[in-house]
């Protein structure tokens, strides 16, 4: 019995110490982005680039020549970020404003799924949710928060993807498959790097055996990448 009462004290102790370093970590993210608010966003060299092909798309055009009398273009970026920013700056023309706004809804966006991934895993809420913050306390996390490019938006999909295929094995709902391979497709198509959480999940599914749901996403997403390719190479 006393060996349980230490246990219980410890767990205690145990989540009390995380609940007390995600909180500390997500109000630091908060303050950060608060002191830069007044108009000192500290844009880098990348963020301009992805700035400038929103402004290119707010004024209709998709990736703009490799060379023309307005300057060069050229870019190995891949278009559904600066396409979101730049449907936003058609409402406001302000890049400062429009991007904020956009970096703040993608990192909503990327907790949210973290919170429900944890959860679909099997951790309790008590615990979810502070391991959702905790990685606000990272210098970088921080500093891409402030930063308008893709990074934490193909993350973001990366993870709904994943979460939309572990909801799959438990419901055997092939319309959440497709949901996960339509998210894998918007982290494709924000960086095409972003092919870890596809692999891993492929991976998982043939070793639990679900080789046809391995299958019908390789598959799906494979014919909805070219046909999204096709379309975007005509589109610019």
């Amino acid at each position: 019995m006393t060996e349980f009462k230490v246990e219980r004290t410890q767990t205690r102790h145990s989540l009390i110490i995380l609940w007390a370093t995600a909180t500390t970590a997500f109000l630091g993210s908060i303050s950060l982005l608060i002191w830069f608010l007044p108009g000192a966003v500290p844009i880098g060299h990348t963020s301009g680039v992805w700035t400038a092909m929103a402004h290119d798309f707010s004024l209709g055009i998709l990736y703009r020549p490799v060379f023309d009398e307005f300057g060069y273009g050229g870019t190995r970026y891949m278009p559904l970020y600066f396409i979101l920013h730049g449907y936003l700056m058609m409402m406001n023309p302000d890049p400062i404003i429009t991007g904020f706004v956009l970096s703040l809804a993608i990192v909503v966006f990327l907790d949210v799924g973290v919170y429900l991934l944890l959860r679909e895993i099997g951790i309790r809420p008590l615990i979810a949710l502070p391991l959702t913050f905790l990685p606000h306390a990272s210098i970088s996390f921080q500093l891409l928060t402030l930063e308008f490019r893709g990074d934490f938006l193909s993350t973001a999909f990366n993870i709904w993807g994943m979460l939309f295929a572990l909801q799959h094995l438990r419901n055997k709902s092939w319309f959440l498959l497709t949901l996960s391979s339509l998210s894998f497709l918007g982290a494709l198509f924000t960086k095409f790097t972003t092919v870890q959480g596809l692999a891993a999940i492929l991976l998982y599914y043939f070793f639990q055996g679900r080789k046809k749901s391995a299958v019908f996403l390789a598959t799906v997403t494979g014919v909805l990448g070219v046909l999204a390719l096709v379309i975007l190479h005509v589109w610019s």
